[in-house]
């Protein structure tokens, strides 16, 4: 009986050293699919060319095959009732021409706006960054205005277009409404490279607001030593908006150097030849050129517009 007894453990010990094995075989296959899973999601979100979301946050990340027609214009656009001002201003010292009261309603500076960016990591705290329009309901910026290293994408943000400030009371005006509400923002991958050839970005707004105010148009015909203005919303102005001559030093295929004077908050500024047409959006020391080695079978003219300035469906 104690024989048979030592037996029934000995099988039973036999059987639970089977069952631990097969339990740590079968633990060890989900722990192997997972990792495979795993490496194939970090692999299908990191193998890309954009990452785009919604208002709630859903994200999307997009290869170039993902695009479709560009919302953005390679032509500018005046409203007819608008008045275009051009230079004349006096310069002050550092070659930046501030615009004035009297100045901020007119094109094309009222197609540039101050974004108002905050994070509800960081309460309390504000970062500025400026952005342009290049279609009815279209802004172009610098990924890295919208995105944060530490708290990543931003909690709210704020377009103001025409926005100065008032010199006798220190109050900031602002000339249109203040737009919060948009659809979907598409950036590009700067948020996981950091690298300014990555480094823009394109916010649909719930609004038209270029029927109204005009639009900026796009070129991708760039040339060292071309002459080149930037605009921006300098953050030792004041809040107000600024522009600055410069000249193209040296290009690469998708970045350039420039001499423009520049500040930080005048990051996502358009970079243009002439008053309205934009080549290159603020990044730091470097520009984001809006240009690209690649050719798409597309009607506009410029090859990096046609990869990164489209939106879905």
């Amino acid at each position: 009986m104690q024989i048979f007894f030592y037996i029934l453990i000995l099988k039973k010990r036999m059987i639970n050293v089977k069952m631990k094995k097969l339990f740590l075989f079968f633990l060890g296959l989900v722990v192997i699919i997972f990792s495979l899973n795993s490496l194939q999601i970090y692999a299908n979100e990191n193998n890309y060319f954009a990452v785009s979301f919604d208002n709630e946050y859903n994200f999307t990340y997009l290869h170039e095959d993902d695009f479709n027609d560009s919302v953005v214009q390679t032509t500018s656009f005046t409203p007819s009732n608008s008045e275009l001002l051009e230079h004349g201003i006096i310069f002050d010292d550092d070659d930046r021409v501030v615009i004035k009261e009297n100045q901020s309603n007119y094109y094309p500076y009222r197609s540039v706006c101050r974004i108002t960016v905050s994070y509800d990591e960081e309460p309390g705290t504000i970062y500025y960054g400026t952005g342009v329009l290049v279609g009815l309901s279209t802004i172009l910026t610098a990924c890295h205005v919208v995105y944060h290293e530490d708290y990543k994408w931003f909690s709210h943000i704020t377009f103001d277009f025409g926005t100065y400030r008032d010199e006798s009371t220190g109050n900031q005006i602002y000339t249109y409404d203040r737009i919060t509400s948009w659809s979907r923002a598409t950036c590009g991958s700067y948020y996981d490279t950091l690298d300014a050839n990555d480094d823009w970005a394109i916010i649909d707004l719930n609004s038209t607001i270029g029927n109204e105010l005009g639009y900026m148009g796009v070129s991708s015909n760039l040339s060292e030593g071309d002459n080149v203005k930037l605009y921006g919303y300098h953050g030792d102005l004041n809040g107000n908006l600024a522009y600055g001559f410069g000249n193209i030093t040296t290009c690469y295929t998708y970045k350039f150097y420039h001499t423009c004077d520049t500040y930080g908050g005048s990051s996502g500024g358009p970079i243009t030849i002439g008053s309205n047409t934009i080549v290159g959006i603020q990044h730091g020391y470097l520009t984001t050129r809006l240009l690209a080695s690649l050719t798409f079978d597309t009607l506009y003219s410029s090859s990096f517009l046609d990869k990164i300035l489209k939106k879905l469906e």
